[in-house]
């Protein structure tokens, strides 16, 4: 209803049948030729003598053609924006002598985010003196339509507002109007004001050795090519002079209309318009690269605590065993002599013949040959395909890898945010580890493996390149996308160069510009030392240090410690036989 009380007609037709008095009719059509036209809204809230007085006397069925048209008398609670995908031109009835506020107050609340589309304001009044215009023109360039003219009913003179020079009322021809509209390049130094923080590849400023202001990062770079192109002046608000800043600052100056644009991108969806995106991008993950094993530490730490219990419980049964069988036939159990046998007869050695009667020797060989000759044969056929292969740690090539490995994904405040407004893998939702923006940038740039890390390719790539030279990277990017994201430069509402920035960044995606200039970005933050090649491996032979020696000293421990044993077990028995004997 509220919609139906804010539209007093809505009238899709081709003319309305009656005699045009004093309307020149037919420059309406050269509007609709040269503009191409697609629907016309007009604007009017006078009762008697505007332009509904105008539209129900048009007889000219070339005049609108076949073109829909809109009439608005009053202020709506929505935005044309959001419902009409056309190119319009807004017709607007002003007046000399008396105030235009209420007129100007409808059409501005219809037209949110469209200010840089044309209009064309109409008068019954004459056109002369022109400055009697300019407070209707002033408050045009205040509130960004720099695409306006004013044109009387009779179409003799079409004016147009000079908006970077002389800021006069001047005479014009719709075909010039156009043409400068389209070509124009010099705005003699119209201030973009802009935020700039430290953000790389994306934005970052130092300053040289006379102190003076240097930038660089694909989207800093890309707002003063397009400054340069129409001569802009920026003037830049640094909001952080550290080595990263927190992205909502910026939204923030936009906000609150200390800002034109932000020197940075960001996604689409945070309330803000941004340039158009020239194409879809994905968020991934850089994930530490399975590095090879030493093998070498197979032989320093062979086994597991319980494969040594294992093996320690069936040398003593063994030996019990042995003792307990030499005991019964002869008397005495020969403890260190069965010890060496049975640690012979597991390594699949020679050993010497067994100390036992009857058959109970040939079946006690038989088990101990066969047991020593499996579990010898047994680990050296598991070490030869260790040796033969090659082995690597924490393989990462899925999500639920990183809940197995237990890697943490690091991210920072407004990452974080990014992955709340998305329907994100539980996988890396239970995984994440918010930090401050100092120490994400510390380990993400260093590629300090112990964490995983959350970006957009484009931060990625600039980070992972300083492994170039690495025989095998430190980390690498799991090859699975995450969600969208599209985004640009972040620009304040209605800011009427809207539509020159858009064609400048679809400019440099599409023509391979853009990677030029990522590529710059990252040779200059090289020699600045903001990044570092990561130094190759060096494949040199070393001197044999002591770590190389510990299960040799320790199984030579062992051994020393068994035979003591053994031989103190000798000396009790013995003694304990002689003592039997005496009594």
């Amino acid at each position: 209803m509220k919609m139906l009380k804010s539209l007093t007609l809505l009238v899709l037709m081709t003319s309305i049948a009656k005699k045009v008095h004093c309307f020149n009719a037919a420059y309406v059509g050269q509007f609709s030729t040269q503009m191409d036209i697609e629907t016309w809204i007009f604007y009017d809230n006078q009762n008697r003598g505007g332009l509904l007085d105008l539209l129900s006397t048009i007889s000219d069925k070339e005049s609108l053609g076949m073109t829909p048209f809109l009439i608005i008398t009053q202020e709506v609670e929505w935005h044309l924006r959001d419902f009409i995908k056309a190119n319009i031109l807004s017709v607007v009835y002003v007046k000399d002598n008396a105030s235009n506020d209420e007129i100007l107050s409808i059409m501005n609340s219809s037209m949110d985010g469209w200010h840089q589309k044309y209009v064309l304001f109409i008068t019954k009044d004459t056109l002369k003196p022109y400055e009697k215009w300019l407070p209707l023109f002033h408050w045009c360039h205040t509130n960004d339509y720099f695409n306006t003219m004013l044109m009387d009913f009779e179409a003799t003179t079409l004016l147009e507002y000079d908006h970077f020079v002389t800021h006069q009322v001047l005479k014009t021809t719709l075909k010039d109007f156009l043409y400068y509209r389209k070509y124009f390049s010099d705005t003699h130094g119209y201030p973009i004001r802009s935020t700039l923080g430290n953000n790389p590849p994306r934005a970052s400023f130092w300053y040289n050795a006379q102190g003076e202001l240097q930038f660089g990062g694909y989207f800093a770079l890309g707002l003063s090519y397009f400054a340069q192109l129409y001569n802009f002046s920026l003037v830049f608000d640094i909001i952080s002079e550290l080595d990263y800043y927190d992205e909502r600052i910026c939204l923030k100056s936009i906000r609150s209309n200390e800002a034109d644009v932000c020197a940075d991108g960001l996604p689409m969806g945070l309330g803000f318009m941004t340039t158009q995106p020239s194409e879809i991008t994905y968020s991934y993950l850089i994930v530490p690269y399975d590095q090879p094993l030493d093998k070498f530490y197979y032989f320093i730490r062979p086994f597991n605590a319980d494969v040594w219990l294992m093996l320690a419980g069936s040398l003593i049964y063994n030996v019990a065993l042995l003792c307990l069988i030499n005991w019964l036939q002869k008397g005495s159990q020969d403890v260190g002599f069965n010890a060496l046998n049975t640690l012979l007869t597991m390594a699949n050695l020679p050993y010497r013949k067994l100390k036992l009667k009857g058959w109970r020797e040939e079946f006690v060989h038989i088990i101990l040959s066969l047991t020593g000759f499996m579990i010898a044969n047994w680990y050296l056929s598991i070490l030869y395909s260790f040796f033969t292969s090659r082995l690597y740690s924490t393989y990462i090539s899925e999500l639920k890898d990183l809940v197995t490995h237990n890697v943490t994904i690091m991210i920072d405040e407004f990452e974080w945010l990014l992955l709340n407004l998305t329907a994100e893998s539980p996988y890396i939702l239970q995984q994440l580890k918010v930090v401050d923006n100092a120490e994400l940038i510390h380990n993400r740039r260093n590629l300090v493996p112990t964490y995983a890390y959350y970006s957009q390719y484009d931060k990625n790539a600039y980070y992972l390149d300083q492994q170039i030279y690495m025989q095998r990277p430190v980390m690498k990017q799991l090859d699975l996308d995450l969600h969208p994201v599209m985004g640009g430069i972040p620009m304040r509402s209605n800011y009427p160069f809207e539509d020159k920035l858009h064609s400048l960044f679809n400019h440099l995606m599409e023509s391979g510009i853009y990677e030029g200039i990522i590529r710059e970005v990252f040779a200059v933050d090289i020699s600045r030392g903001k990044l570092k090649y990561f130094e190759s491996e060096k494949n040199e032979v070393e001197s044999l240090g002591l770590e190389y020696f510990h299960l040799p000293a320790a199984l030579l421990v062992v051994g020393y410690g068994m035979a003591s044993m053994c031989f103190i077990v000798e000396v009790l028995i013995n003694k304990c036989s002689k003592k039997h004997k005496r009594y």
